[in-house]
């Protein structure tokens, strides 16, 4: 998909953000919380 590799690419440069393909459903956007990684 044209779009989730642009946003992959746009957001690559923070290590907190991933998008994850769930197969059969779609995609997820996770972020990582920097306050519980303390």
């Amino acid at each position: 998909d044209v779009y989730i590799a642009k946003l992959r690419k746009y957001l690559k440069r923070d290590e907190d953000v991933e998008i994850l393909n769930i197969h059969g459903e779609g995609f997820r956007l996770v972020v990582k919380n920097k306050e519980a990684q303390k």
